[in-house]
C-alpha cells in the first residue's frame, strides 16, 4: 500500500502530505488513535477533520489514485 500512498501524495503536490508513524517508537499516539491492527490508516482534511479511517480509507486511495 505505501506505494499506492506514495504515488497519490507525488500527485497531489502540494495538497496532501503523508505521513508514517511507526507505531512500535510511538505507542502513545497509536493507543490515542485507536489502532487496532497494521497497517491503519487516517484520511484527514486540509482543517484537520477525519474524513476516512479503517480499510475504507485504503480504498478510497486507491480511487484517487
Amino acid at each position: 500500500m505505501a506505494p499506492s500512498l506514495e504515488a497519490y501524495a507525488k500527485n497531489s503536490a502540494n495538497k496532501t502530505a503523508l505521513l508514517k508513524i511507526n507505531v512500535d517508537n510511538h505507542s502513545d499516539l497509536s493507543d490515542k488513535m485507536g489502532v487496532r491492527s497494521i497497517p491503519a490508516f487516517f484520511i484527514y482534511d486540509a482543517k484537520g477533520k477525519l474524513i476516512k479511517q479503517g480499510p475504507d480509507a485504503r480504498s478510497w486511495v486507491q480511487e484517487k489514485i
